[in-house]
């Protein structure tokens, strides 16, 4: 193919591609550049794309650093893919620390590669919104709606944690038993059957104790002897 010429996409990757194309929001998209392009100082060019413009990842970090000064400790500035893509890692982790949620954040090469470009303007909209909260010095430009469960005074959700077998333990309720105790139906005593083991000497090594012999038969009352004559 020749140079600036799309290569056509088949199977999955179209299919991909088509539904990315039936999310993309311009209307968003243009929002947020112009909010970064505000926040930042920094315009976005006329003929660049909105990945274009942000795949090295220096403006980015520069958004961060203006939300919050220095979140970004080191900013590259070389054209090389690697330095380039550690920007916008940097950035992610900025983007996790200001309070934006997992669910929210973009992988790097969703940017750097245009993979999935509503999920990095998604996160940039969730950045604004949560850095209403978490960022009370910076006075704007605004953009976004603020979470609920951070601006509601930072109530984290409880904690839930896997456990080894496969379930979760939280933080339950504990129930009190509505039964009452006369209810429960009680087992009754009855005689062990004798097994093979009783035969044998007991644990201590001492003979078992033999059955009482069962009572003798009583003798049968003597013939009455006759009257003499």
């Amino acid at each position: 193919a020749e140079a600036g010429e799309e290569l056509p996409v088949y199977g999955l990757d179209r299919e991909i591609a088509a539904a990315m194309a039936a999310k993309h929001d311009p209307k968003l998209e243009a929002e947020v550049c112009n909010w970064v392009s505000v926040v930042t100082g920094t315009p976005k060019p006329a003929d660049a794309s909105t990945q274009e413009w942000l795949k090295s990842g220096v403006v980015l970090c520069q958004l961060a650093n203006k939300l919050r000064p220095v979140v970004v400790k080191k900013v590259n500035t070389g054209k090389l893919a690697f330095v380039q893509m550690e920007n916008v890692s940097s950035f992610i982790a900025a983007c996790r620390e200001l309070g934006v949620g997992e669910s929210n954040l973009f992988s790097t090469v969703d940017l750097f590669e245009g993979k999935n470009m509503n999920q990095v303007v998604s996160a940039l909209f969730a950045l604004g919104g949560a850095v209403q909260v978490t960022c009370p010095d910076f006075k704007g430009p605004h953009i976004g709606i603020p979470p609920k469960e951070v601006a509601q005074g930072g109530a984290k959700r409880p904690t839930v944690m896997a456990t080894q077998m496969g379930g979760f333990a939280g933080v339950m309720e504990r129930q009190k038993p509505t039964e009452r105790a006369d209810y429960v139906v009680k087992p009754i005593d009855r005689p062990l059957a004798a097994t093979s083991t009783d035969a044998g000497a007991s644990a201590g090594g001492q003979p078992p104790v033999p059955a009482p012999a069962p009572a003798a038969a009583a003798a049968p009352a003597p013939a009455p002897v006759p009257a003499p004559a």
